[in-house]
């Protein structure tokens, strides 16, 4: 609980400095926002070559202009089906402290600009992903999108052992 109370109050501060653009995305039937600072770019899906003994969520990694970037299924890893053909997806690179992470999602919707009176920093949102990634809930067109932190979602640990290996 603790370290969810010190990531609302991370977001609150961020928002009250005035870093409050987030890139509104859809995985399955769902809106999700990420803060956009932490956002490199947006790319039609790409191949990768998987990796062995790898979550499921874990498609393996790619080439970005001579790069290697390890690749997460966010469909896979927040358990949601698609109604998007699975090659209609697109690849959002994170930066992630020193290394670039890509992840899978369906779509992008919008940037948006949300104030801190906009967001529901609530801590116990119902909702199929852990709360310790969580930043809170906002409306954007009668509809409710769950904000999350894909830098803290994503281990960077984990991500650098499979890279590690795929490499080898």
């Amino acid at each position: 609980m603790e370290s969810i109370n010190k990531n609302i109050e991370n977001a609150k501060n961020e928002m009250t400095k005035g870093e409050n653009s987030f890139l509104i995305f859809e995985v399955g039937k769902n809106l999700y926002g990420t803060p956009l600072l932490s956002v490199r770019e947006v790319l039609e899906e790409q191949p990768t070559k998987p990796v062995p003994y790898a979550p499921a969520y874990f498609l393996g990694i790619m080439n970005l202009r001579g790069r290697v970037v390890s690749v997460i299924d966010l469909r896979k890893k927040f358990n949601v089906t698609s109604d998007n053909d699975e090659t209609s997806a697109f690849v959002m690179i994170l930066d992630l402290e020193d290394t670039a992470i890509g992840v899978v999602i369906d779509k992008v919707v919008s940037v948006q600009n949300l104030s801190i009176d906009d967001v529901s920093f609530l801590p116990t949102i119902d909702t199929h992903i852990d709360p310790e990634y969580l930043i809170g809930a906002a409306r954007f067109d009668d509809n409710l999108i769950t904000l999350v932190e894909l830098s803290k979602l994503i281990d960077k640990q984990e991500v650098d052992k499979y890279r590690n290996v795929a490499t080898v």
